[in-house]
């Protein structure tokens, strides 16, 4: 039943799968096997920058014998949401991106929060790497409008934390110089009112 040849690293690597299960679970691969596209006529697909490996983890997904028996998991979710994305399989991509969705914040997971517009997650994810104080966001820098939103969380963050006499309260334990009671950043001495 594997009738079609998908070829990688400049055809050095072959996999041979079905035809059906490729063009059931993508309209992408549908169209290059039926349409009078060249693969149609040599039952051959090329796809020189991808990896055999993931590709075959991908298959594992479709095939009906071993498809139950998988499972979305840290190791696989970042490639198999490209590969589900690119290939326009969307149960597939629709059980990646919520999985995803439980996953802790990182710079990864803000940009495809916003790149599959993921919008609570985004948010989510950006108040937690802001809350934690993370420092490099240059992988965001190429996204005008994530930049102005993680700008807009961070201005929200300090403003959240302004105290009615203009200063900044973080709830840091502080001591007083004066008496050395501990007392709260921003605030002024409980005890023997030193600012």
């Amino acid at each position: 039943m594997e009738d079609v040849s998908v070829m990688f690293d400049e055809g050095r690597v072959e996999v041979k799968v079905n035809s059906a299960v490729l063009m059931l679970a993508s309209p992408v691969f549908h169209s290059m096997l039926t349409q009078t596209m060249k693969e149609s006529e040599t039952k051959q697909i090329e796809l020189p920058d991808k990896d055999p490996e993931e590709f075959k983890v991908l298959m594992s997904f479709l095939i009906p014998p071993t498809a139950r028996l998988q499972r979305i998991s840290v190791e696989n979710v970042d490639f198999l949401l490209v590969w589900s994305d690119e290939y326009c399989i969307d149960p597939l991509k629709s059980e990646c991106l919520e999985f995803i969705q439980t996953q802790p914040a990182s710079i990864q997971r803000v940009l495809q929060a916003y790149a599959f517009d993921l919008h609570e997650y985004l948010d989510q994810c950006i108040r937690e790497l802001l809350a934690a104080k993370t420092e490099d966001w240059s992988p965001c820098y190429g996204e005008q409008k994530l930049v102005q939103q993680i700008m807009e969380s961070a201005v929200k963050l300090l403003m959240s934390h302004v105290h009615k006499e203009g200063k900044l309260d973080f709830g840091h334990h502080l001591q007083c110089i004066k008496c050395s009671r501990a007392y709260n950043a921003g605030w002024q001495c409980s005890q023997c009112k030193y600012k």
